[in-house]
């Protein structure tokens, strides 16, 4: 019998690394479309409007502490509040491994939870206190239309969870919150902004509106990061006034889990005087490209990350090309120049297929590490 053919790309040992998880996909299915169908293009008339959003939404107070908001909300009564983020990946039963294990000393838990509703609150407070069983939270979520993204991760820690009755605050945007519906746009696999690799534009406009879109979805995670701030406070708030017992407690410790984008979320609980530590799921902790990119544009802005857009477009190339997303490490960029980057973006345009595409590329790109072999 014969073998099945190889792809020549993937006879290139790839370091390997974590997987990289998608917040917001609505859609198992990866589809190609035109980018004029696409409902963000990452223009900067895009970037503008919203940032007009931000701006009218901007709560213009300086920024305070947990404990000053609650004493100023009128409670008498307030515990020493320690919030310990971790940041991690969560996709997989092993990283909801690492959040289990790290709930035992902690009254509240805090999950990452973006486009939650009253009743998704309600299913994590019945898997604390025992009412619903990790299968039963799973399939009544599944039932009504808002599965949980990644089972095997949530089941891990339901499993942990179940039955100890800590405390469970949810604070990510809601699944009303206009930032939580731009997101899910944003991050729709019909909408993906990788889809503004267009063959009509040039290697030189494709990198703007690259960055453009890097920008815009910068500009999003920061406002759902202020959201994140705001209700933290607000929601503990309420928690308190409904379990006053709790305001009796020397020390209240929290639990927040999230996903590693979200370091800004700990440097500015610190700078109003919040008691906040941080762990990353391994240290020294590597962030996949891409992210790291957008992270230049989240802590420093666009202008310092535009010289990084032709590695972020040499990540959607080599995707076409059915590399597999995590497997594009720093290493596997690196081997790459820009006039390289340039030379296979080219050769895409004049390609009449992605068929064709891949078959012309990938002898290309294997042959590209072998050059720098």
């Amino acid at each position: 019998m014969e073998k099945p053919p190889v792809n020549p790309v993937n006879k290139v040992e790839l370091p390997k690394i974590e997987q990289s998880v998608e917040h917001f996909s609505t859609s198992k299915q990866e589809k190609n479309i035109e980018p004029e169908q696409v409902h963000i293009l990452g223009s900067k008339s895009d970037i503008e409007k919203f940032k007009e959003f931000v701006s009218k939404n901007e709560n213009k107070k300086d920024r305070e502490s947990i404990e000053e908001f609650l004493k100023e909300s009128g409670l008498e009564n307030i515990p020493n509040i320690e919030t310990h983020f971790f940041f991690h990946q969560h996709s997989t039963s092993e990283d909801g491994k690492m959040v289990a294990d790290r709930l035992d000393d902690k009254d509240i838990f805090i999950p990452e939870n973006a486009g939650w509703d009253k009743e998704r609150l309600e299913t994590w407070k019945k898997i604390s206190s025992g009412e619903f069983t990790p299968e039963q939270a799973i399939e009544h979520e599944k039932e009504r239309g808002k599965p949980f993204f990644w089972p095997d991760y949530f089941k891990t820690i339901f499993e942990k969870l179940h039955g100890t009755n800590k405390e469970v605050l949810l604070v990510d945007v809601k699944s009303d919150s206009e930032v939580y519906q731009e997101l899910v746009s944003f991050f729709d696999k019909e909408n993906r902004y990788w889809n503004l690799i267009d063959k009509s534009k040039s290697y030189e406009e494709t990198c703007e509106r690259i960055a453009n879109a890097s920008e815009f979805e910068s500009i999003l995670q920061t406002e759902r990061e202020n959201e994140i701030l705001e209700n933290m406070k607000t929601n503990l708030l309420e928690l308190l006034k409904e379990k006053p017992e709790l305001q009796k407690e020397e020390n209240l410790k929290i639990l927040f889990t999230i996903g590693s984008f979200h370091t800004r979320l700990y440097h500015e609980m610190k700078k109003s005087g919040n008691n906040v530590s941080r762990e990353f799921q391994s240290s020294p902790y590597t962030f996949h490209p891409r992210m790291a990119v957008e992270r230049v544009i989240h802590f420093k802005g666009s202008e310092k990350a535009k010289e990084y857009m032709p590695k972020i477009l040499l990540i959607w190339l080599l995707k076409r090309l059915n590399m597999k997303y995590q497997d594009i490490s720093t290493k596997v960029l690196s081997r790459f120049s820009d006039e390289q980057t340039r030379e296979l973006f080219e050769m895409y345009k004049k390609s009449e297929s992605d068929d064709k595409f891949r078959g012309e590329a990938q002898t290309w790109v294997v042959e590209q590490f072998k050059n720098k072999n």
